[in-house]
């Protein structure tokens, strides 16, 4: 549902984005996988991208990058790389320690699809130059 452009606007319209926060949260992982994924498809929406950040859905999002789950890791630095876009949004990651912690999952993480969602989510964040020199990524 969530991939759909109006689908997007509608789940935000109807209440959707904070019960899934709060499912970010759980100590399910799986459930938080599926919750942070949905909320990365809901953030290409401009509106829902301050949104999400609005009603505190940074916190739980970058918890999961620093988890041991791969999955968790992955769908966390795609909703990264989706709200990093809106600078008021870059600015509170950055506050949240946000490039650090992206940074340790461009260094740390075992799968190269993890690596390449948080470079593209350092990108935002900074200049492209700026991650590709360091981490040489592309």
């Amino acid at each position: 549902m969530g991939v759909n452009a109006n689908n997007k606007k509608k789940i935000k319209e109807a209440g959707g984005i904070p019960p899934l926060i709060e499912l970010s949260r759980s100590r399910n992982v799986s459930v938080s996988v599926e919750a942070i994924a949905a909320l990365a498809n809901l953030a290409v929406n401009d509106a829902n991208e301050i949104e999400i950040a609005r009603l505190g859905g940074l916190e739980p999002i970058l918890d999961g990058v620093g988890s041991s789950h791969m999955d968790l890791q992955s769908q966390s630095a795609r909703a990264l790389r989706n709200l990093s876009v809106h600078p008021d949004n870059k600015a509170e990651i950055i506050k949240l320690d946000g490039m650090k912690i992206l940074k340790d999952l461009v260094r740390e993480a075992m799968d190269e699809r993890v690596r390449l969602q948080a470079s593209k989510a350092l990108a935002n964040l900074g200049t492209p130059e700026d991650v590709d020199e360091e981490y040489g990524h592309k």
